[in-house]
């Protein structure tokens, strides 16, 4: 009776070491929201958001599909979707 030999085990097909070992999974550095980059591009402080109109026009054209804090979402009037 022949044994099964699973194509995995064959020397040819040897796992990966960057699958196998979580030592060698490198992190994705942490890069800014799209919501960072305009405040950022803008210049404005946390203090200043709610006074800003090209926050506000920002945050109109990309509130459904980027991040933006759920607190300015409330300070401009606009629906958070959030249910507690």
């Amino acid at each position: 009776m022949e044994q099964f030999r699973s194509p995995l085990s064959d020397s040819k097909h040897k796992a990966s070491a960057y699958f196998t070992n979580p030592c060698r999974i490198r992190h994705l550095p942490a890069t800014e929201s799209s919501f960072e980059q305009v405040v950022r591009a803008l210049r404005l402080s946390p203090q200043q958001y709610a006074e800003s109109p090209e926050l506000r026009a920002w945050v109109r054209r990309n509130k459904s599909y980027k991040f933006v804090p759920p607190d300015l979402l409330a300070a401009f009037g606009f629906d958070a979707g959030i249910e507690a």
